[in-house]
């Protein structure tokens, strides 16, 4: 192998380094702040059950495709119609649901500016957002790699990836346990953000012993240490409160939830509150 110092290489590294500026910046502005905007990193999204992490990733990935640039989600269970359904639910403002969707054009009954919403919604996401995401599968990391080079060579610019969820890829090491088959898993994600020099957003599952606690660690992180080593910044999704406030929050048709960052590399460690509307697949900050 071949090893080169940077007398060769510091010109390219140093112009690099001097260039690390966010490719762009999300709508929700408190979450853009705490990632240090849109950048060739890798963050991890993790959370305990009922806190919208996907609706997030989604609605984190619209932001990108409305601003007119690549959008790749990796999607290994949901299929794209549930997501655009929460897509156009979210899109709607408020008029309908993700469950409404699919049959609030056929209800003759409802009134017009509720039968017209889907309508705006889909003209919507037409017009600005389905030029700009691609939804796929993956198997394992090295197919994402490849899916990441052919988005580049067809729309000429590198694409801000998505995956949900992280623990859901397969490894190599077909015979290994799921710590060590994680451990691959995440290490071939950041050679593959690292190689094509790509955002990478992705959602990592949690221990179950971390379920329902108002606040928790780096440990949480399901499977393997390594998902915390190989990322760069680390977001945590809890519901706000303790006790029975907490149970409350959940209950509630807009879920206050508090996103706190476990790591950061390249900044501080804070937190902030998101409000998560579920049955319209939305999240909005605190006003």
């Amino acid at each position: 192998m071949k090893v080169e110092f940077e007398d060769a290489l510091f010109g390219r590294h140093l112009e690099k380094a001097l260039d690390d500026e966010p490719i762009a910046h999300f709508s929700l502005k408190a979450f853009d702040e705490l990632v240090g905007g849109v950048r060739p990193r890798m963050t991890i999204i993790a959370g305990e059950p009922g806190t919208g992490k996907t609706s997030l990733l989604l609605q984190l990935a619209d932001d990108i495709a409305r601003q007119g640039m690549p959008a790749l989600f990796v999607s290994l269970e949901i299929a794209p119609p549930q997501l655009i359904a929460k897509s156009l639910a979210r899109m709607s403002g408020g008029e309908l649901s993700v469950t409404d969707i699919s049959r609030a054009t056929q209800q003759a009954g409802e009134a017009d500016a509720r039968r017209e919403s889907p309508s705006r919604a889909i003209r919507h996401y037409q017009q600005l957002i389905a030029p700009h995401i691609a939804f796929a599968t993956a198997t394992d990391a090295v197919e994402i790699g490849a899916m990441v080079a052919e988005c580049e060579r067809v729309r000429e610019a590198k694409p801000v990836v998505f995956l949900d969820y992280v623990q859901a890829l397969t490894s190599d090491a077909a015979d290994a346990d799921e710590r060590l088959a994680i451990k691959g898993i995440v290490g071939s994600l950041r050679h593959a953000a690292n190689s094509h020099e790509v955002p990478l957003f992705a959602i990592s599952s949690v221990n179950r012993t971390s379920y329902d606690k108002p606040a928790t660690g780096l440990s949480c992180l399901g499977g393997s240490s390594a998902v915390e080593y190989c990322s760069d910044s680390v977001a945590f999704l809890g519901i706000d409160g303790k006790g029975v406030e907490r149970r409350t929050n959940m209950s509630r048709p807009i879920r206050p939830l508090k996103l706190t960052m476990l790591k950061n590399r390249y900044g501080t460690c804070d937190e902030t509150t998101l409000l998560y509307d579920a049955e319209h697949a939305t999240f909005a900050e605190e006003s």
